[in-house]
């Protein structure tokens, strides 16, 4: 979500595959919203900011679990209303849930 500023992609890679190991595989809202966002700060210190990163994904999951149930809404506006999610940001991600959700093609790369 928010790891992506002032970091490069190989990095935000390796911190997202140590991120899920260190919650067995299970990166949802639910789990990060339960844990403890000093232990996200440190499973990700490879990427820039990685303290304020870590308080926005865990606010973030908070705010997916309280207002939407843990999923991520479809549209811009409010996932902009998310920590860190920037215009540009949101946009890409609501293009990716309507693709998703249409049943098209994504290419992950």
């Amino acid at each position: 979500m928010t790891l992506a500023g002032q970091t490069r992609k190989p990095v935000i890679k390796a911190a997202l595959a140590k991120l899920r190991a260190s919650f067995d595989g299970d990166l949802t809202p639910s789990v990060v919203a339960k844990s403890e966002k000093e232990m996200i700060a440190v499973t990700i210190n490879t990427v820039h900011y990685n303290n304020q990163k870590a308080k926005r994904l865990h606010e973030g999951a908070k705010i997916l679990m309280r207002e939407y149930r843990g999923v991520v809404p479809d549209s811009q506006q409010e996932i902009q209303r998310l920590p860190g999610m920037g215009p540009q940001l949101a946009r890409v991600t609501a293009a990716i849930i309507s693709v998703v959700e249409s049943g098209a093609g994504v290419d992950p790369r």
